[in-house]
């Protein structure tokens, strides 16, 4: 398959990884519009009335998307598959590629200088993606899961520490509560998307808090 563009593409992100969801709508690297959900566990009712609520304040139908973008993790089991599901159950009504990306993208900084996203467990263990930010862009490293006790080595020279869940991790050293970021989120998927090779398989690896899996 070769994908032609025309102009920027519309594109339906979503994160459920954690108990606050993100759902947005995009075209190109500009956010449309996005809505943050607090569901918890019960967001499996309000995920799909919501992505259609938000469609219709963007006045755009489900068969204008050009692409489905969701988070792929870490997260809960239960949270980060019903965001799985629910991209690939429209990729597959819809015909449309989906794009994985990892979850800790989604509260990437604003601010110029080196950076680190770290969700801890309850296992000793904390995900981190580190990367640096200079105006525009964003350059990210691959995402990585290590001990708690190796944090403060991995974090030396880093300017900013924001975490989904800072009191897990303020024992070792002090991190900001991180914020969704939708926009600096959309420009990081859409340039994925345009860097993807002309096949979409659109298969998901899914990152747990415990283990990781194929979807």
């Amino acid at each position: 398959m070769i994908l032609v563009f025309f102009g920027p593409m519309t594109a339906l992100i979503i994160d459920t990884s954690t108990d606050r969801s993100l759902i947005a709508i995009s075209k190109g690297k500009k956010i449309l519009s996005f809505q943050v959900l607090t569901h918890g566990n019960k967001i499996s009712k309000f995920l799909f009335p919501s992505i259609s609520q938000l469609l219709d304040r963007c006045n755009i139908k489900m068969k204008e998307l050009d692409y489905i973008s969701v988070g792929t993790g870490p997260g809960s089991y239960t949270g980060t598959r019903v965001g799985a599901t629910v991209a690939k159950s429209l990729s597959f009504a819809l015909g449309l590629p989906v794009v994985g990306f990892c979850s800790l993208q989604a509260f990437l900084p604003d601010r110029n200088g080196s950076f680190a996203i770290a969700a801890a467990t309850k296992m000793q263990q904390v995900f981190l993606l580190k990367g640096k930010i200079h105006e525009e862009e964003t350059h990210l490293e691959e995402p990585c899961q290590i001990p708690l006790q190796d944090m403060p080595a991995a974090l030396e020279c880093t300017d900013l520490i924001v975490s989904p869940n800072p009191d897990l991790l303020k024992e070792l050293f002090k991190s900001e509560q991180a914020e969704f970021n939708q926009g600096r989120l959309a420009g990081c998927i859409y340039e994925h998307y345009l860097k993807r090779e002309n096949a979409f398989d659109n298969r998901l690896e899914l990152t747990y808090f415990h283990n990781p899996a194929k979807f």
